[in-house]
């Protein structure tokens, strides 16, 4: 079994001092250590990720802070602007990483944009500007009870669906006034779903082709909605003779 494992490498890692990192280590680099010395080195690794676990975090503040700063001298808070656009990925094209890595650091920095951005730039310039100025903890808040909607309209829609029978024209043995119930909160909470939608979610944090879906998912809802609203306004009508 053990020719079948990857060598040795003839010579270790160099150690990244300045991060207090121990050098890189893989399993071919350890397999014939002894306990003692996999024991040593174990509480060294862990020592070293305790002293580094904030960096990544710091890192991202730190860029968070350079990219609006380039916002602001640029009379672009928002960074929707080609010209910011074109700078921003400039900074990404020099660091010269992966593509994976790239959108990764993106992502991960949006967060920090946003927190420093509400920070720095007065609350009014941002409304006029489209951008929710509540606290990413008021955010925070918004978004579960959007979540808590979405979850509550999805279980009053399963519930209506679990009292229908298999056979056409046929229903479960369920008392019409749960079937009237279920309806009744199906609305319900269908109409809390698309209340809760935010303006300044929609203006200000959506891309052009995030907003082109949802009016596509809203225009299709409003279709089956005004279906739905012709059949009550035709039920208690009686058919012509």
């Amino acid at each position: 079994m053990s020719e079948n494992l990857p060598a040795a490498r003839p010579q270790p890692l160099p150690i990244a001092r300045r991060a207090q990192i121990p050098e890189q280590l893989g399993f071919a680099d350890v397999r014939d250590w002894g306990m003692g010395e996999l024991s040593d080195r174990g509480t060294g690794l862990v020592r070293a990720y305790a002293k580094v676990e904030h960096v990544g975090t710091q890192i991202l503040k730190d860029l968070a802070a350079v990219l609006i700063a380039g916002r602001l001298q640029m009379g672009d808070p928002t960074g929707g602007s080609y010209a910011y656009k074109q700078w921003a990925e400039g900074i990404y094209g020099a660091a010269g990483i992966p593509e994976a890595t790239r959108e990764k650091v993106h992502a991960n920095v949006r967060y920090h944009i946003s927190s420093l951005l509400r920070e720095v730039v007065p609350a009014d310039e941002l409304e006029a500007l489209g951008v929710d100025t509540r606290s990413a903890k008021d955010r925070g808040a918004a978004r579960r009870k959007v979540q808590a909607a979405v979850v509550a309209t999805h279980r009053a829609a399963d519930a209506v669906a679990t009292t229908k029978s298999d056979v056409p024209g046929e229903r479960a043995e369920v008392a019409p006034s749960r079937l009237v119930a279920d309806h009744l909160r199906l609305a319900e909470m269908i109409s809390k779903v698309v209340g809760d939608m935010e303006e300044p979610v929609i203006r200000g944090e959506m891309t052009p082709q995030q907003r082109a879906v949802l009016d596509e998912r809203l225009a299709d809802a409003i279709k089956k909605l005004q279906a739905v609203r012709a059949v009550i306004r035709s039920a208690g009508k009686r058919p012509s003779s």
